[in-house]
């Protein structure tokens, strides 16, 4: 999970070592920036949601393990390095 994800930079690396991403960020100018790195790069697990730190809701179980990252970021992984 990341908040103030922008347009990705720090999501596309996470997903890449994560089975799944959230990223959550006020700004739909920057959400559809990330969501157009997405698509053109094929990535399939980032979960886009737009709401800002004190105003995001996650529904489901958080995810079991972090990433060491200078913002709030968990990471969940299935024995991947």
């Amino acid at each position: 999970m990341e908040f103030g994800c922008g347009t990705g930079q720090f999501t596309l690396e996470a997903a890449a070592v994560c089975d799944a991403v959230v990223a959550v960020d006020v700004s739909p100018v920057m959400l559809r920036g990330l969501t157009a790195k997405l698509s053109e790069r094929g990535v399939t697990n980032v979960d886009v949601e737009q709401a800002g730190f004190l105003t995001y809701e996650h529904d489901g179980a958080l995810p079991t393990s972090s990433i060491p990252a200078s913002r709030s970021t968990t990471c969940q992984t299935s024995g991947r390095p």
